[in-house]
Order: structure tokens, then sequence, then C-alpha cells
């Protein structure tokens, strides 16, 4: 199965993991499996699905802040706004290891959890429990950021709103979201066009792709 991931990553995504990357995705795949029989972290119904519908589905992210950053050992400053599971804060943490990533999530008990990865994978990131709202008003996280994250999480006009204020002027908001999502009338695209004037950002690139084990085609949006 890890064959397979690595062989993915390296043809479809253009990412070489090292041997020290596998073994952080595996001692993070055993705790996310293991947690997830006591408490609803992400679905998926193989092991295989897993990595393929959450983990190499993350790895287009890390792509898309690769080809912006130039490199994966640079020193970034990222956040991810409602990170859940810990996709795909955790993965980019992982291949970005030189970097630093601030992950908020407003549920307690996956805090709890993430602080455990964090630990175990002896990352480079900080666990804030605490809602997205919230953390977007405070001073101190207002423009510091290079790359906001967003995967799954509310509409995108809502996900606008808290993410440009943490980013410094240049900085990404990368939203991972289904074609089907972006092209809805209420929610998608065509909502946010006066919302991108109002807080000085432009739409730049979508970049599309499919996964296996999926009919559907993702996006991620900068």
């Amino acid at each position: 199965m890890w064959e397979i991931f690595k062989t993915f990553c390296n043809q479809k995504i253009g990412i070489d993991l090292s041997a020290e990357h596998l073994k952080k995705f595996q001692q993070y795949f055993s705790l996310l499996c293991d947690t997830n029989e006591k408490m609803n972290l992400v679905s998926f119904k193989t092991p295989l699905e897993l990595i393929y519908r959450h983990f190499c589905d993350c790895m287009f992210v890390v792509k898309a802040i690769k080809e912006r950053c130039g490199a994966t050992d640079a020193r970034l400053k990222i956040i991810d706004l409602g990170s859940g599971a810990g996709f795909p804060a955790i993965i980019v943490s992982i291949i970005f290891d030189q970097s630093e990533c601030v992950l908020i999530e407003s549920i307690t008990k996956k805090c709890i959890f993430l602080n455990d990865v964090k630990k175990a994978l002896n990352l480079n990131c900080q666990i804030i429990n605490e809602r997205a709202e919230v953390v977007e008003q405070a001073k101190k996280y207002r423009q510091q950021f290079d790359f906001a994250l967003s995967r799954a999480v509310c509409k995108f006009s809502q996900n606008l709103e808290i993410a440009i204020a943490p980013l410094r002027v240049g900085g990404h908001f990368l939203v991972c979201k289904t074609k089907r999502s972006i092209d809805e009338k209420e929610g998608g695209l065509q909502s946010v066009g006066q919302a991108l004037k109002t807080l000085g950002a432009k739409l730049d690139k979508i970049s599309s792709y499919n996964l296996p084990t999926s009919d559907l085609e993702y996006c991620i949006l900068d």
C-alpha cells in the first residue's frame, strides 16, 4: 500500500518521498486508524481509500505550495483553518518540515488527537483549540502567513472572509473543493466576485485533478 502511495506521489504529483517521510505517514496513518475506532475523525471504507481520498488528495496541496515557493525546505508560515483530523496541515507539515504550521480546530477532542500526532511525529506545528472566526479577529495573527489552507469546510464566501486577514501581502489562500461545489450558483465561484474585490484579493489559478476510487473532479483554488 505504501509503495502505491509513494509511486502515486512521484508519478502523478511530482513529489519524491524519502524514507523519513514514509515513516511519518505510516505513524500518522496508524494513529488515525486507532483513534478513529473510538471517535469519528474521518470517513473511509478501506485503508486504500483513506490513502487515496485523504493522503493523496492533500499531497496535491503540497504540490501547489511547492509550485509557489519553489522548494519543500522553504521556511514558510502556514495556517490551516478547520483542521479536523489534520488534513491537509499534518501532510503539509511532514513535507515542509522547515516551515511553521498553525492548525485551527474548534473541537477539543480533535485537538487532543492533533497534539498526539504532533508529539509522535515531532512536527513543527501549533494546535489552537478555537473557531477560525475568532482567530481571524486576533491581531497577532493578522498579515502573518504565507499560506492559508482550507479543505472541505463551510461555503467559499465564508472561507474568504476568514482566510484573507491572516495572510501577508502577496500570500496565497488555497481552497480544496470539488468542481461540483465551485460550479454551484449559491456558495460557488459565482457568489464570491464582489467579496474578492472587497477583500483586495483575486482568483489566480484553479488546478484540477482526479483521484483513484472517486468519480469526482477535485480542484485547488488559489
